[in-house]
């Protein structure tokens, strides 16, 4: 599996949060469930893979098309002093759509 050449988070649940939070462009959400991770952007299927790994490495792609390797600790330090209110509407649908697909949210 490859790896990324440029600056990039190391965990999912990292990524998402800086796309999903520094950008108007992504409501993304990772679940699993059938042996499978469904990366969804809202309510829809992005992408279907059968490891993390896989789907690490889809994100990184969306990650450097959104942010073009700009310096990762200069955006996570715009994450902190953006001082987001939890997303209860992103919440609300990652929860509804575990329910519908007897899928789980993935973990770290």
């Amino acid at each position: 599996m490859g790896e990324p050449q440029f600056p990039c988070p190391t965990t999912i649940t990292e990524t998402i949060e800086l796309l999903n939070q520094l950008t108007e462009d992504w409501s993304l959400t990772v679940l699993h469930g059938h042996n499978k991770l469904y990366v969804f952007d809202g309510d829809q299927v992005l992408f279907v893979a059968p490891s993390r790994e896989e789907v690490a490495v889809f994100l990184a792609g969306i990650f450097l098309a959104s942010f073009h390797g700009q310096d990762l600790d200069g955006l996570r330090e715009a994450r902190v002093r953006r001082s987001a209110v939890p997303d209860a509407e992103l919440d609300e649908l990652g929860a509804r759509l575990a329910q519908y697909g007897d899928l789980q949210p993935l973990d770290g």
